[in-house]
């Protein structure tokens, strides 16, 4: 699965660097046809156009914070053109990753209602090992979410962009609301601002081990933000092989609430060949499918042909199988 470089991307931000409105929105789009493209020429895969939070944009740090100045209202229409420029761009999937509030989960949540045939993903940034970064409890924030992954929107709900040490229990926070877990955090070291770098050391072979507990705990997505690179995406795939097999890990998925039509991931295909996926580095296993929901007819561009399960849902795109696709570029600091 291949995310597309969007995280922090908006049309009002190229248009403040002199872009016209046009080029502007072509822009935010073509993060998506560079990762189309390059799925394509791999030939099979999944495309997840990448939704960043508000603070991005910002570049404050509030995306590890939540404190905005903005109510959820304000998100959501800060948030919809943007939302609408790349759930119309091709994309199979939205990656809504980093965010650190519930209002902002719940804009991002509206829309997706708003928008028939579009499949999500949300994952958050958290403070500690039970707590997004605004504070709110994972459980609080998995068992609100619920309902729309029983609705078949919503194909996972999880962690990035955190310490690797918090994930376990955040992932089992998602598991216990029936929910199919993503996790993929930081390689482990940490932010320096004061100095301006990162701190600390990131070993691939360890943080593939940690791996195989957040499956373990229920992710279905496992892999890696910031500082992380193929390296982690080959540990993780030995070491879950390892440990579970090509399919094992399936056995610890919750079982999905409904079917219909999700930043480095490795999927199983149809016929248990897996593959690398995504800007960090990912592995995953995913729920036996279930029928598939028709897509809408403005979605048929972005769902067309065939149909591959993620987190128990159907989405309606040829593909057996991920590989590794970095589109996007080298992750900021926060």
């Amino acid at each position: 699965m291949a995310i597309a470089a969007g995280y922090q991307a908006t049309a009002a931000a190229f248009a403040a660097r002199g872009f016209g409105e046009a080029e502007s929105r072509a822009l935010v789009v073509r993060s998506v046809d560079l990762a189309r493209a390059e799925r394509d020429a791999f030939g099979a895969g999944l495309v997840a156009a990448g939704v960043g939070p508000y603070g991005a944009a910002l570049a404050d740090g509030s995306e590890y914070t939540g404190d905005y100045d903005l109510d959820e209202d304000g998100l959501v229409r800060w948030h919809r053109e943007r939302w609408e420029l790349l759930t119309g761009a091709g994309a199979d999937l939205v990656a809504c990753e980093t965010i650190p509030s519930l209002d902002e989960a719940r804009a991002l949540a509206r829309l997706l209602g708003q928008t028939p045939g579009v499949r999500a993903w949300m994952s958050f940034s958290c403070r500690d090992g039970a707590r997004i970064s605004d504070g709110t409890p994972m459980a609080r924030v998995a068992r609100e979410l619920a309902p729309w992954h029983a609705d078949g929107r919503l194909v996972a709900v999880g962690v990035n962009c955190t310490a690797p040490r918090f994930v376990p229990s955040l992932v089992r926070a998602v598991a216990a609301a029936g929910l199919p877990a993503v996790a993929y955090p930081n390689s482990g070291e940490a932010w320096d601002a004061r100095r301006g770098r990162w701190t600390g050391t990131s070993a691939p072979g360890e943080f593939g081990a940690a791996a195989v507990g957040w499956c373990a705990a229920g992710a279905v997505f496992v892999g890696g933000c910031c500082r992380t690179g193929p390296e982690h995406v080959r540990a993780i795939r030995a070491r879950v092989d390892e440990r579970f097999g090509r399919r094992g890990v399936r056995e610890n998925v919750p079982a999905p609430r409904a079917s219909a039509g999700g930043e480095s991931a490795v999927q199983d295909g149809p016929d248990g060949a897996g593959r690398r996926a995504g800007r960090g580095g990912a592995e995953a296993r995913q729920p036996p499918p279930g029928p598939a929901r028709q897509p809408s007819s403005s979605s048929k561009r972005r769902m067309a042909g065939g149909s591959v399960s993620v987190g128990g849902i159907r989405i309606d795109r040829s593909a057996k199988d991920m590989m590794s696709l970095n589109t996007g570029p080298a992750a900021s600091p926060p």
